[in-house]
């Protein structure tokens, strides 16, 4: 897990980096989040990685959603698997990323 932990922070965009570079980072980040398989799905590895993507995509997300658009995430994410979080979390950054 240590080494992880210092992959991340050696692939961690800095702070004022392009919106390319950030999305580059979450896809990173999602790939990593996602069950490798069934038996994954759950496991340390994954969660660890899960809440490594939402953490990121908070910053990226900060004050950049209405209200209205962070309820309806919560909301989905509530019915959604691990993947269609990730998915729609990707989506919603990339929204972010263009405005």
């Amino acid at each position: 897990m240590i080494v992880g932990l210092i992959h991340r922070a050696s692939t961690k965009p800095t702070p004022g980096a392009t919106a390319l570079m950030n999305m580059t980072y979450l896809e990173q980040l999602a790939a990593a989040a996602r069950p490798i398989n069934d038996d994954d799905y759950g496991s340390d590895r994954q969660v660890e990685a899960e809440n490594d993507f939402f953490d990121a995509l908070d910053q990226h997300l900060a004050d950049k959603l209405t209200e209205v658009e962070m309820d309806d995430f919560d909301a989905f994410c509530l019915k959604a698997t691990a993947d269609e979080r990730i998915d729609e979390g990707l989506r919603l950054a990339a929204i972010v990323a263009l405005r």
